[in-house]
């Protein structure tokens, strides 16, 4: 009589893989076990269920290496035969009792099979317990049985009856929305590949429809606070304090709108209507508004506003708080240097224009001006524009391209008793120094009148 193999089966308590959230686990088993959600509920109503039986050691590994990537946190069990009864003993009035020989006890084997990962798994029983189920039309839970002791429903059918008709209801509400994207009949986009952006609208862009979930969010607002930083060393870099005020002006109107349709895509997140992002135009209720929609989460499904958005990676959004202190350094060094023409422009002087060359009676003829520049060098180019928009006549030297120039410099540096770096742009006026980019109102010192 040859020996039957040892099966197991595997058993749900109730409880989830560390880092796995119940609503997580929930909905992994309803969608990769293509399980009803009130079965998938019970499962997880913490009583111990046995999700499978029979299973040889293969088999059990199979499965439970599905089970744990859904996040359940399972365990599998041997399975004992019931011993079998003792047949009656025979009426014959002929029986007689024999002795049979005593067989020798079985030698245990030389070289034992290695355990197994399925026979290592493997746990003590606990006592048994009657598996229970809920019937799908009345509710009540009971021991598993396919008739319902309450109403005698078919619960098995029923079950399968209500997981069709919930994909059904998701299958229509999806078409429903399309048919409301597409009025003309358009080509719907496709449902969800797993791929991001597939449900999410585009974090540039004008339209409202769609949801935004917190992270999405939060990077659109590094995005707004990196372009406006962008537009304002642009401007303060390249135009006059006037024309760059007008700029950021214009900038701004277009970062409003596209704060306010942000607000409004993660407001559809949550499940409330985006006309509360006008919100953000009321003092005080805009800070609660901001703290809210970065904190409050979104609804885990499907709603009236679009589908579920994948979330956005980790790597965008570090990267773009980067970009976003980067900007900050950029900009206050730009505002640095133009804090002297940003106090004449507050007492009442014109920094491009005749006043300020009154401010220290410059007077061409009377003076010699020579800026040394390099051909890369951007600070050259700034300067260069401030003499020109303050009338100042110069000639410069391009030390890249003059190398006897460039070694006149140094010698001429060294006999002065200065043998350190020189930065351009550096200046010589009237045959005195000024290294190092120095600033307009030491440039102005020392002008002739």
């Amino acid at each position: 009589m040859t020996e039957k193999p040892m099966t197991f089966r595997i058993r749900f308590d109730g409880e989830t893989m560390p880092g796995v959230t119940r609503e997580t686990a929930l909905q992994n088993t309803i969608e990769q076990l293509a399980m009803a959600p009130a079965q998938a509920e019970a499962l997880f109503s913490g009583r111990s269920f046995v999700l499978k039986r029979g299973l040889d050691a293969e088999q059990m590994s199979r499965y439970m290496e599905r089970l744990v990537k859904a996040g359940l946190r399972i365990r599998s069990e041997p399975e004992f035969d019931e011993p079998a009864a003792m047949p009656p003993a025979a009426s014959s009035a002929a029986a007689t009792l024999t002795l049979a020989p005593i067989a020798p006890p079985a030698q245990a084997p030389a070289n034992p099979p290695p355990l197994t990962l399925a026979a290592s798994l493997a746990i003590a029983p606990p006592p048994p317990e009657a598996e229970e189920i809920v019937c799908p039309r009345c509710q009540e839970k009971q021991p598993k049985r396919t008739l319902c002791r309450s109403c005698s429903a078919d619960i098995p059918r029923l079950l399968v009856a209500q997981q069709e008709a919930e994909t059904e209801r998701r299958e229509e509400a999806r078409a429903a929305r399309e048919a409301a994207k597409n009025p003309r009949g358009q080509r719907p986009r496709p449902s969800h590949s797993g791929n991001e952006g597939d449900s999410q609208p585009a974090l540039l862009g004008f339209s409202f429809n769609g949801r935004l979930r917190r992270r999405a969010f939060f990077l659109a607002g590094c995005l707004q606070l990196i372009v406006m930083i962008a537009l304002l060393n642009f401007a303060l870099r390249g135009f006059s304090l006037g024309t760059a005020g007008a700029l950021l002006m214009i900038s701004s109107l277009l970062l409003m709108y596209w704060n306010l349709r942000t607000a409004a895509l993660r407001c559809h997140d949550i499940g409330w209507s985006g006309w509360l992002s006008l919100l953000l135009f009321v003092p005080v209720a805009n800070f609660i508004l901001t703290l809210i929609l970065l904190f409050m989460p979104g609804q885990e499904d499907d709603n009236e506003f679009g589908e579920m958005p994948y979330p956005t990676p980790w790597l965008k959004v570090i990267g773009a708080v980067v970009l976003l202190f980067i900007g900050f350094a950029t900009t206050a060094s730009t505002l640095a240097q133009k804090l002297p023409e940003m106090a004449m422009v507050a007492k009442g002087q014109n920094p491009s224009g005749a006043s300020a060359r009154q401010a220290y009676s410059y007077n061409s003829a009377k003076n010699e001006v020579v800026m040394y520049s390099l051909t890369t060098c951007g600070y050259c180019v700034e300067k260069r524009q401030q003499l020109n928009a303050e009338g100042i006549q110069f000639t410069e030297v391009f030390l890249d391209q003059d190398q006897n120039a460039a070694n006149q410099l140094h010698s001429r540096l060294r006999s002065t008793g200065y043998n350190g770096g020189i930065g351009t742009p550096s200046f010589e006026i009237n045959g005195e120094f000024l290294l190092n980019n120095p600033d307009m109102s030491e440039i102005h010192a020392r002008l002739r009148s």
